[in-house]
């Protein structure tokens, strides 16, 4: 294989190598600093935006001009042209390989970090990879401890070396350390991919068939690119602007933002010279014809000051318009300004403090509507960091973030800062939890101050337990005392003497009437037996501060309906936060990166990281109710679910064709939709411990899921994976009403919720079978068909289940929670009568073509069909009811749209 020889100096290789893909490498040669009038081998490689150089100091040469041409001689002896020659055709392509591999990690940091950086990285990472002094550094986070090994390069023996705990060991394949490092099993194919950062299975050992031929195929010969250590501009360079306002525009834009450097305000309007300037610019840039002078624009600093002009519009997206669009106009399928303007993103998103600025974020989603900017950003590991960004802006926004780079789901207690508005304004955050001590007070010699020294220090005598509302602590007596180290048995009784004064206390602490004594251990006997039973206890307190609220109804609840929640002040200042907007941008751009199926496989999955996302934004009080950043969530899984339809079209002959076992290729099938599939998991877990709550937001998701990334598969991929799950649900709803016979709130809301994911399977399901089989389901049970038209009946008129709903302290938003569980059941009915018309339809056609038992299943749906009576009965029907209790035309008006629906789609059902 050839090989070519540059001979340049660091300036012009730095050049070089600033355009090109990670891993590129140039064999240069330069003066020596000793040798006088020779030259040095000299290998030059980059990262993404570092470049490093390793010098062969013993490898000088003389070189001698030829006569006409640009070709240089080089005389060395047969060991060193071998050495050289096995450079530059085996080790730098494996070299490109290696640095590929870890640069493409997410967790790969192009800096060198200090002590305090590290710790912050590491916060939210599991690993992180870095370049130190020619070395590239892993460290790794565990438990408390951080473990480190070193990879670095032997240009001697041209190879790879690794150095941690266990010593010094030669290496083939970066990945391949790093997955023995981190201790993961490679069956796992899960665990792998995220440790790499790859979206489809990679290669531990890669091919070298994927590289550039540009970096693979070399010349024999050796060629001058400049003279010695200068560099010419090259002619793609040396364009000049013809127009001298072009120049004149640029120039007093960069006057004016001079002036502007010294503060450091944010503007709150575009000042008018700038806008004049900018509409000037723009309008130049669209007369631009030539790539050469768009590029040029680039080169003269226009892109820099653009990026100036978005930092200081601070939060006011509005004035970012005009800088937007004259990227865009620089940027249309202009590859040289696409790839310095993501060079320039990628460097101003890792710079420490301007990451926190909305306006880029918005300008990286406008200019990400193009698919040139899209190949390229992805070229530069934009997607990435972006990932890293997005985690960073939630951590800041509602507090530890609830996602590791494995992907594994952290749910703190505490983990949202915002604090609720609906609890009272003079309760004190101590008091929601209850200090009780223990019955062995054995270690009481260790102080509280002291265990917050030494965390190690387990305090085994104080259990504390989170409960709602302010209860009063009880008056028990206490061990975190400096002085008091003796144990309960030994501990002396002092009540009645407290009063007497320091002068006369002395021997009349015990000098007690035996009456007093005899209270005194009474009152300790009865302390020490209702500790015993403290959950009895806290029953009571909690029972009594619920009728506490129910009686002193809260004004929250009283003026707060559905139509007004979107627009709560908290919601408000939530989302006008920079944070928010970052988060926002971010998941438009993922929005529309992956929306190529082309590029979907270079970007990192953030399927986990956003159902996280989705359990914080349905658990946070004032979140839940902001639609559009769940909207934008379900934008990105609404394109990794066609991409689960397109797997399904694509690799189902493959599947069936190769000699898998049934049970894998029932595992491959399940884990295609890893959303579904790390949903169920979570559900599952869920039911076998009765979790009603968290069953509840699972099936919210679920519902949530199916409406808005549904495709023609969607209904089966859930029903393949969820469905013995949803219908072990159904039993334990059934089984519970059937014990209890009461209607409670937990029981409503988890049967509310269960047919709504019901309801999204009947809409988006095509399937003949699969419908037949939900009508024996949810209908043909005519015992659970009878419990939900009992059920929706109380919803609507029970003013007992009403008044709980709204009064309890455990529904902020009752009114809200009430209209969703009607609108909800009343809407189930109605997708029910469109199952049941379309099963009728069915078996019409299937009766004429004199198929058996055809007649007999449509008149069992027919007496179905008539048993809905109950809900539209002119005198006693459930809807008439609810209807004439209506005040206004305008009252419930969420729950009167469905009931109309439903009345419409009952009256209008063919056949």
């Amino acid at each position: 294989m050839d090989f070519i020889i540059h001979v340049m100096g660091v300036g012009p290789s730095l050049a070089f190598l600033a355009d090109k893909p990670p891993g590129t490498s140039v064999l240069r040669l330069e003066r020596s600093p000793t040798g006088a009038g020779k030259y040095r081998l000299v290998v030059s490689y980059n990262f993404n935006t570092v470049v490093e150089h390793y010098h062969f100091d013993r490898l000088l040469f003389k070189i001698t001009l030829g006569q006409g041409t640009e070709m240089h001689k080089l005389k060395t002896s047969p060991k060193n042209y071998k050495f050289i020659r096995k450079l530059a055709t085996e080790f730098l392509p494996t070299l490109c390989l290696f640095i590929t591999e870890f640069v493409n990690n997410h967790n790969f940091v192009e800096k060198d970090l200090d002590d305090s950086t590290l710790e912050s990285e590491l916060a939210y990472r599991t690993f992180v990879i870095f370049p130190r002094d020619n070395r590239i550094i892993i460290k790794r986070k565990v438990e408390k401890d951080v473990l480190q090994a070193s990879i670095g390069f032997d240009w001697i023996n041209l190879g790879f070396f690794a150095e941690d705990d266990e010593g010094v060991s030669s290496i083939k394949s970066f990945n391949e350390f790093l997955l023995d490092f981190l201790q993961i099993d490679l069956s796992d194919k899960f665990l792998v991919r995220a440790a790499l950062g790859y979206q489809k299975d990679m290669e531990i050992y890669p091919d070298r068939s994927g590289m550039n031929p540009s970096v693979l195929t070399r010349t024999a010969s050796i060629k001058t690119l400049n003279t010695l250590e200068t560099l010419e501009m090259d002619e793609n360079l040396s364009a000049i602007v013809n127009s001298k306002d072009k120049i004149k525009y640029l120039d007093s834009l960069k006057e004016f933002l001079d002036r502007e450097e010294k503060s450091t305000k944010s503007w709150k309007t575009l000042p008018k010279d700038i806008t004049t300037i900018l509409m000037a610019l723009y309008e130049c840039c669209q007369s631009l014809q030539k790539v050469s002078e768009k590029t040029d624009l680039i080169n003269r600093g226009l892109f820099a000051s653009l990026l100036q002009i978005i930092n200081r519009n601070g939060p006011n997206e509005e004035a970012n318009e005009y800088p937007i669009l004259i990227l865009e106009e620089l940027c249309d399928d202009n590859p040289e300004c696409c790839n310095a303007c993501c060079k320039s993103f990628v460097t101003l998103l890792k710079t420490s403090g301007q990451w926190e600025s909305s306006g880029i974020y918005q300008t990286l989603n406008r200019l990400c509507d193009r698919s040139l900017f899209q190949t390229t950003f992805i070229k530069h590991l934009g997607a990435p960091l972006l990932l890293e960004l997005y985690v960073k802006a939630s951590i800041m926004l509602v507090g530890a973030h609830q996602t590791n780079t494995m992907g594994e789901i952290l749910l703190p207690a505490r983990s949202l800062k915002l604090e609720d508005s609906h609890d009272s304004d003079d309760s004190d955050p101590k008091e929601e939890f209850i200090s009780i001590p223990g019955a062995d007070d054995r270690n009481g010699d260790l102080s509280h101050e002291e265990k917050e020294k030494d965390p190690k220090v387990e305090d085994k005598r104080v259990v504390q337990l989170k409960i709602g509302g302010t209860i009063p602590k009880l008056n028990l007596a206490t061990t975190q005392d400096k002085k008091d180290k003796s144990s309960r048995s030994t501990r002396r009784i002092s009540f009645e003497a407290n009063k007497l004064t320091q002068e006369d206390r002395g021997d009349a602490e015990f000098a007690l009437k035996p009456s007093a004594e005899l209270n005194a251990l009474a009152t300790n006997l009865g302390e020490t037996y209702m500790t015993k039973d403290l959950t009895m206890l806290l029953a009571f307190l909690r029972e009594a501060q619920d009728k506490k609220s129910v009686l002193k109804t809260k004004k929250v609840i009283d003026s707060t309906n559905e139509e007004d929640l979107s627009n709560h002040p908290s919601l408000l200042a939530l989302i006008e936060s920079t944070h928010y907007r970052i988060k926002i941008h971010i998941l438009s751009i993922f929005s529309r990166l992956t929306f190529n199926k082309d590029l979907i496989n270079f970007i990192p999955n953030p399927v986990n990281l956003l159902y996280t996302e989705l359990l914080v934004a349905h658990k946070h009080n004032y979140l839940s109710f902001d639609q559009k950043f769940r909207d934008s969530i379900y934008k990105v899984l609404d394109n990794f679910s066609d991409y689960v339809l397109f797997q399904h079209q694509t690799e189902r002959s493959s599947i069936a064709a190769c000699a898998m076992p049934y049970d894998q290729q029932k595992g491959y099938r399940q884990k295609m939709d890893k959303f579904v599939w790390r949903l169920h998991n979570r559900l599952a877990l869920a039911v076998e411990a009765k979790d009603y709550p968290e069953i509840d937001l699972q099936l919210k998701l679920l519902s949530e899921y199916l409406r808005y990334c549904h495709t023609f598969v969607s209904s089966q991929q859930v029903s393949f994976v969820c469905m013995e799950t949803l219908v072990s649900i159904k039993e334990m709803i059934w089984v519970s009403w059937m014990n209890d016979r009461t209607l409670t709130f937990q029981l409503v809301s988890t049967f509310q919720n269960l047919i709504c994911v019901f309801d999204q399977l009947i809409l988006h399901n095509s399937h003949g079978p699969f419908n037949e089989w939900l009508v024996n389901l949810l209908i043909e049970q005519t015992d659970f068909w009878k419990f939900s038209r009992y059920l929706l009946g109380q919803v609507l008129l029970n003013k007992t289940f009403e008044k709980e709903v709204i009064c309890s302290p455990k529904n902020p938003f009752g009114k809200t929670k009430l209209a969703t569980f009607r609108a909800g059941l009343v809407f189930h009915f109605s997708t029910c009568i469109e199952l049941m018309q379309r099963q009728i339809i069915f078996y019409t056609k299937k009766e004429k073509q004199h198929m058996p038992f055809a007649k007999e299943a449509k008149d069992s749906i027919v007496l179905h069909f008539e048993s809905l009576e109950s809900l539209i009965h002119p005198s006693h029907g459930y809807f008439l009811q609810f209807l004439t209790s209506c005040k206004t035309p305008t009252s419930h008006y969420r729950v009167v749209t469905e009931i109309l629906q439903c009345i419409e789609a009952l009256f209008s059902a063919k056949e």
